[in-house]
């Protein structure tokens, strides 16, 4: 059975590593959900620290709830580094 995780903290969380794009995985054992509304400042230190977690065997499922600051800007970006980053 997969692991659920929900974050919703809009404190920083650890740094940021480029990382090659890697394929997408179709039942990951990890699923995390992440609702974003205007968590522009700390939303791309927050995908960084998700994705790059010691598992690879995981999914960011990000909803952005309508936000008007750049936040929908920086997840299509990282999306477009890393399938593992599904935004809706």
């Amino acid at each position: 059975m997969a692991r659920v995780v929900l974050i919703t903290s809009d404190r920083p969380m650890g740094g940021c590593v480029s990382r090659p794009r890697m394929q997408a995985v179709m039942s990951p054992e990890i699923s995390i959900l992440l609702p974003v509304h205007n968590g522009a400042r700390f939303l791309d230190v927050q995908l960084c620290s998700l994705l790059q977690q010691s598992t690879r065997d995981l999914e960011v499922l990000a909803h952005d709830d309508g936000s008007t600051d750049s936040s929908r800007a920086i997840l299509a970006k990282r999306a477009a580094e890393d399938d593992r980053l599904i935004v809706t």
